[in-house]
């Protein structure tokens, strides 16, 4: 393994060294993909492109673009102000990482993922089911985050996101952690530092959110696991497999419903451990 190749999402990363720290060591045959920015006001009219070498992204700013291209292997950045390349990693990166990925027959998840007994639990959760909170509470109970809000799987490997955990600062201050880094993308975030992941580990099995009225694990009918899928996947597209999309869900699949509540956060530590291990 080159010690100089850093990289996150199954790609080797270039043109982010500031952000170094806090990317994974690559090996040698993963994937390079050169990211460049530039500082402008993208045309507001300009639409969203992906075809099978192209893609034209808006970013999580919904100012700012990305453009993808396939046979270069480069992503240019087009953002209305000047990020560290640590702010342009995330959240800026993440739907071209998608968009690369499916060019490499990969599927990508709006998801995080932790590490019990050696394999990659992915967390599937849209916005406000506290996903991100629950990840940064198992990662200070032991069970190390692997990604925080992309995850890329190809067959049974899951590839690790950066080395952090964006937290709505109510969630920082609740937990104890994080430092604020302002508003980025859209909204304000604390980010909490983590060692970075290994590139990959092998996949253990799905999790998927809910609130209700009591902390329990339950397993999820293989009726609603493609369901669960379809609705997380990063690139809204048919796969680019369908078997292959198809054989996720033959993994342990869980359903983790817990209250709105922040007495009930140990209790849902202590029983997905269980269930993970």
């Amino acid at each position: 393994m080159d010690r100089g190749s850093r990289g996150c999402y199954g790609l080797t990363l270039t043109g982010l060294d500031g952000a170094a720290k806090s990317l994974p060591a690559a090996p040698a045959d993963a994937p390079i993909v050169h990211v460049t920015h530039l500082v402008g006001t993208p045309d507001p009219d300009i639409e969203e492109v992906l075809t099978a070498d192209h893609a034209h992204l808006r970013l999580a700013d919904h100012q700012s673009v990305a453009t993808v291209d396939r046979t270069a292997a480069r992503i240019v950045l087009t953002v209305v102000r000047e990020y560290p390349d640590e702010q342009l990693l995330h959240p800026f990166i993440s739907g071209s990482a998608a968009v690369t990925n499916r060019w490499l027959e990969r599927n990508s998840f709006h998801a995080g993922a932790f590490v019990n007994a050696g394999r990659a639990w992915i967390v599937l959760g849209d916005k406000g089911l506290g996903k991100s909170t629950l990840l940064a509470a198992m990662d200070l109970a032991g069970l190390p985050t692997v990604s925080d809000d992309l995850v890329v799987v190809d067959g049974t490997t899951v590839y690790s996101g950066p080395g952090f955990i964006d937290l709505r600062p109510d969630a920082a201050d609740r937990l104890g952690i994080g430092t604020s880094i302002g508003v980025v993308g859209a909204r304000e975030r604390s980010r909490y530092y983590l060692t970075p992941p290994a590139f990959c580990y092998p996949l253990g099995g799905w999790i998927t959110l809910r609130w209700g009225e009591s902390v329990d694990v339950a397993s999820v009918g293989l009726r609603d696991r493609l369901l669960h899928l379809h609705q997380n996947s990063a690139v809204r597209r048919a796969p680019v497999d369908p078997a292959g999309f198809v054989q996720l869900v033959a993994h342990p699949f869980l359903m983790l419903t817990r209250p709105r509540d922040w007495r009930s956060l140990a209790d849902a530590v202590a029983k997905l451990r269980q269930a993970t291990a």
